[in-house]
């Protein structure tokens, strides 16, 4: 029977897999991590963020960090945090950029005081993609910060996992022809609304990612073909990526 990890084991086997992975997970080698980031870097213009001159924002399970791409980052605050010190080592210095920080920490216990941060950015955050850490979230925010969650999309995630036999909340990486297994806990826009408003965040709205239109066909990667190929669709009607904005209240 399958037995739901505990924060404490999630905390250890996404430290576990991202250490191993961190020099190279940025790389080819981890093509549908790739169309993920390719399909983000597309859409992050479309979600309407700006940062503030001044104010804190932070990123969770940040590896390089994408918050400095954001509108108006360059006069803002910014935190980086990851479980994995070496996939925060990734980051390239950003050169004249003295208010970004770096720090290694755990997504359940985050490591700020209470209303610290006017935004919490998660560009991929199915490792941690559990209620304990929306908790977390709402504590650190400050009254009305924004909250920013992407995750992948169950159509996607629950297919793959039954086509390749994966148990339902975990994903893995092949390294070397050997699978590293990682927490990817997946949820629907109807459970996370749910377990959000009884947290007490609000104005939450939600948007389905595909694979953008001229992403090259040869690119593909195969676990994103397999599922589309067993749902009898194409590659760029699957939905791949679940966004999630929403403000405290």
């Amino acid at each position: 029977m399958y037995k739901k990890p505990t924060i404490k084991e999630l905390e250890q086997a996404a430290r576990t897999a991202y250490q191993a992975l961190a020099r190279e997970y940025y790389t080819d080698l981890h093509p549908t991590s790739m169309a993920f980031s390719w399909t983000l870097d597309y859409y992050l213009p479309l979600f309407g963020l700006t940062l503030h001159q001044g104010a804190w924002y932070l990123e969770i399970g940040a590896g390089k960090g994408r918050i400095q791409r954001l509108r108006g980052a360059h006069a803002a605050r910014l935190i980086l945090l990851d479980i994995s010190d070496l996939m925060l080592s990734q980051q390239s210095s950003q050169e004249g950029d003295a208010q970004t920080y770096r720090v290694q920490g755990s997504a359940f216990a985050l490591p700020f005081p209470d209303c610290a941060m006017d935004g919490i950015f998660s560009f991929l955050g199915d490792s941690f993609n559990h209620v304990g850490y929306y908790a977390e979230v709402r504590r650190v925010l400050k009254q009305g910060g924004q909250f920013l969650h992407v995750i992948p999309h169950c159509e996607w995630g629950e297919e793959l996992r039954k086509l390749v036999r994966m148990p339902p909340d975990e994903t893995f990486f092949l390294r070397g022809g050997i699978r590293i297994t990682v927490p990817s806990i997946l949820k629907s826009q109807d459970a996370i609304e749910r377990e959000l408003r009884t947290l007490g965040f609000k104005r939450m709205s939600f948007r389905e990612l595909r694979l953008p239109i001229d992403f090259p066909a040869d690119s593909i990667p195969e676990h994103i073909a397999l599922p589309s190929k067993s749902l009898n669709i194409s590659p760029q009607e699957l939905r791949i990526l679940l966004v999630v904005q929403a403000e405290k209240g």
